[in-house]
C-alpha cells in the first residue's frame, strides 16, 4: 500500500474500490508465523461492469512525518494517512538492509486484540447489494480427482473454503 510505484494499486482499482484497510503493527504474526513485517488488512469491493469508479485517494501516498536531521521522512498511502482510527501503531523508521525502511511499532500497552475489534467496528456496513455469483464448474470433470470443487447440498460462493468430511 505504501509503495511509490502506484502500478499494482491502479492495476487492482481498475476493477475494485477500496473500501477500508486496517494495518497491523511490526510483530502481529510473530508468534504464529515467526515475522515481524507490518501487516495490512485490505477490503474491496468489487465493481459491476459499467459501474463508476469509487474514491481514488488510496492510489497514493502522502508524508505523515517530515524529513529531519536524523531521520527521512515517513510516507505512507494516503488511506492511512486520512485514516489514522485504522492504524493500529504508530509510525516509524528503522534501519532496514537498504537503508532506512517504514515500520509501525505496536502502540504501549494497547491490547492488538481490543484495537482490532475497534477498527473492524469502524467498517463500513451494509456495501452487500445483490446475490453471490454462481461459480462456474465446467471444470470439475477435469479436475475431479485433484479436488472435489462442489459440496454436497448447497451452493458455493466465489472465494469461498469449504470442507468435506467424507474425503478424509
Amino acid at each position: 500500500m505504501d509503495k511509490a510505484d502506484t502500478t499494482a494499486r491502479e492495476q487492482i482499482a481498475k476493477s475494485a474500490d477500496l473500501i477500508a484497510a486496517i494495518r497491523l503493527p511490526e510483530g502481529s504474526f510473530r508468534r504464529d508465523a515467526g515475522t515481524d513485517v507490518v501487516v495490512d488488512i485490505l477490503f474491496y469491493r468489487k465493481r459491476k461492469l459499467g459501474e463508476p469508479e469509487g474514491d481514488q485517494l488510496w492510489l497514493d501516498v502522502d508524508e505523515v512525518q517530515p524529513a529531519t536531521e536524523e531521520n527521512g521522512a515517513i510516507c505512507i498511502n494516503r488511506w492511512f494517512a486520512r485514516h489514522p482510527d485504522f492504524v493500529l501503531g504508530t509510525h516509524a523508521l528503522m534501519s532496514g538492509p537498504y537503508g532506512e525502511a517504514y515500520t509501525c511499532r505496536p502502540r504501549d500497552g494497547e491490547d492488538l486484540e481490543t484495537a482490532l475489534a475497534a477498527a473492524i467496528d469502524l467498517l463500513p456496513a451494509d456495501l452487500y447489494d445483490g446475490e453471490p455469483t454462481p461459480i462456474d464448474f465446467d471444470l470439475e470433470d477435469e479436475l475431479a480427482e485433484i479436488v472435489d470443487l462442489q459440496p454436497k447440498g448447497g451452493p458455493v460462493r466465489e472465494g469461498s473454503f469449504f470442507l468435506d468430511r467424507s474425503r478424509g
